[in-house]
């Protein structure tokens, strides 16, 4: 799957574009009318649009307007060097059609892609962030999603299919390769969504995860998932979505009945998680610690992890969600338990339940194996502390 996934980036890495909105190029045309086009008034109305976000940060990185390789890595600093006129030619297009935007799945992906963005920036300054850094990251998380819709639509198909890690790191790879071929600023690539497979998420990161769950959720008509790691309260919640409401007047229809806002303070599920992302050298370790033990033991086993709320099983087959069950518990115990049958380890990933190695053991555990099953633990959790 990798592979096909290579050859058709290599396919379209040259060609393939993020369009922008017609829209944006009209907004910007009547702002002249209206108002004295100040920077500031440009970009409130750039970042809502991530095609055209793209376009600048391309040229802002090209040789042509940056010889001297300087990374031009906000939208304000992009205008600020090409000025209205140049921005204006850019926004003429390439545009979304019509018909791209009536694919419900695009329309959606780019206004969680737009709301999430927005939750982000307004998180950022309650945070000490760059409030326009972390506004772009979760406005171009979701950049290879995007573009296999555009693009290669059944192979996007293909891919949603996968188990989670493997979809993830299927549009990491995507939005990646593009990314760099496109001279983003690290910052972009370091948030790009399946990032977090490979590299455990740090503040930044983990702010726009949040915001981007919390999107998806009021996209899918669930509420602001996880609206407490980013904010004190739903009325802030809601003055946020307010003030989107108040930008966002011109995007397309289709962008706009994806964005049902009006209920953000629809109770939502409390305390939702997201995390802890293991990278793959984690599974890869913890599931070399489980064979070993297994045959030690004479013994079956099965590796169980969990990110956020969902648990996910490991075998030779692949890995596939599952039921929480019991395992959340055993999980959570932080202790190993025998019971029924079977001897459940938690291991956790710098310091937080992570990962469940549950093996089929029918004997009483003497105290001679108990002490050695918590010396693996131990053993394992420092080396995995350490990636």
């Amino acid at each position: 799957m990798k592979a096909e996934t290579l050859r058709l980036i290599n396919k379209y890495k040259r060609t393939a574009n993020l369009p922008s909105f017609e829209e944006t190029a009209l907004a910007l045309e009547r702002l002249r009318l209206e108002y004295y086009p100040t920077t500031e008034r440009m970009v409130r109305i750039v970042l809502l649009d991530p095609g055209l976000c793209c376009q600048l940060l391309r040229t802002g990185n090209s040789v042509f307007y940056n010889p001297m390789g300087l990374p031009m890595k906000t939208i304000s600093r992009v205008i600020s060097l090409l000025g209205y006129e140049n921005l204006k030619s850019l926004a003429k297009g390439p545009h979304f059609s019509k018909e791209d935007l009536k694919n419900k799945e695009l329309s959606r992906e780019l206004a969680i892609s737009i709301l999430a963005a927005h939750f982000a920036g307004k998180a950022a300054l309650k945070k000490n962030l760059n409030a326009e850094e972390a506004y772009l990251a979760t406005l171009l998380k979701r950049l290879g999603r995007l573009i296999l819709l555009l693009y290669s639509p059944e192979y996007y198909e293909k891919i949603k299919s996968l188990p989670p890690r493997q979809r993830k790191e299927a549009f990491y790879v995507v939005g990646e390769k593009l990314a760099k071929q496109w001279n983003f600023p690290e910052f972009i690539l370091n948030n790009l969504e399946g990032r977090e497979v490979f590299i455990r998420p740090k503040r930044l990161e983990h702010l726009c995860l949040y915001a981007d769950l919390m999107a998806a959720g009021i996209v899918a008509e669930k509420g602001p998932l996880g609206w407490e790691n980013l904010f004190h309260s739903l009325d802030e919640v809601d003055e946020v979505i307010k003030n989107f409401s108040k930008n966002a007047g011109h995007l397309p229809d289709p962008i706009l009945s994806q964005l049902k806002i009006e209920i953000s303070a629809k109770p939502s599920l409390s305390d939702v998680k997201v995390g802890p992302y293991l990278p793959e050298e984690a599974l890869n370790l913890a599931q070399k610690f489980l064979t070993s033990l297994c045959e030690e033991l004479s013994a079956e086993g099965q590796l169980i992890y969990r990110e956020g709320e969902r648990f996910f099983q490991m075998d030779s087959q692949g890995e596939k969600e599952i039921k929480e069950g019991s395992f959340k518990r055993f999980l959570m115990s932080n202790e190993i338990v025998a019971y029924d049958g079977r001897v459940y380890l938690p291991v956790a990933f710098h310091k937080l339940p992570a990962i469940l190695m549950v093996i089929d053991y029918q004997k009483p555990l003497s105290n001679e194996e108990l002490y050695g099953l918590r010396f693996i633990k131990r053993t394992l959790e420092d080396l995995l502390e350490k990636l």
